[in-house]
């Protein structure tokens, strides 16, 4: 678990930064995917690039920097088990999405899914999407986001959710 008190979101999102790429994977393979995030907003941060061939596809390399190191992004989770992607504000949605606690398409371990199969967007562009978290408290989880591929070609970055 971060040493930074859970409470205080600008030293949590600080040291979150300063974690080398294999502390950031650690985290997230072992944290447990049964705890859930209270419903709510929560602010993303772009936390590091993950390095592989598939990060560093024109598309995948100019559409992430743009849509979430550049913009402020975030996540609303609702209480049944739905939620909404954002940018800048939650009234700004880019995408509906389901939880499902599975195992992970990236990783040995499970994990929530965020599925966007039933999003009001474009068929291609709801099969090419796809994320996963691990909540590391009720207010605070640790994802991976990217787009519906393989390992090595769709888990392109880590970020962390706080309460917005």
């Amino acid at each position: 678990m971060p040493s930074a008190r859970l409470t205080d979101t600008e030293a949590l999102i600080a040291e979150f930064k300063s974690y080398e790429t294999h502390e950031l994977e650690n985290l997230f393979s072992n944290t447990d995917a049964s705890l859930r995030l209270e419903p709510g907003s929560y602010r993303g941060t772009w936390l590091k690039r993950i390095e592989h061939s598939g990060s560093y596809k024109p598309f995948n390399l100019v559409s992430q920097w743009l849509l979430f190191e550049v913009t402020p992004f975030g996540i609303t989770f609702h209480a049944d088990g739905t939620g909404i992607w954002y940018f800048f504000h939650p009234t700004f949605a880019a995408g509906e999405f389901r939880l499902t606690e599975e195992k992970s398409q990236w990783r040995n371990t499970d994990a929530l899914t965020l599925r966007y199969d039933q999003a009001s967007l474009p068929g291609f562009v709801r099969a090419l999407l796809y994320d996963e978290i691990k909540p590391l408290s009720n207010l605070h989880a640790i994802g991976i986001g990217g787009f519906n591929e393989p390992t090595g070609e769709g888990d392109n970055f880590f970020f962390l959710l706080t309460p917005a």
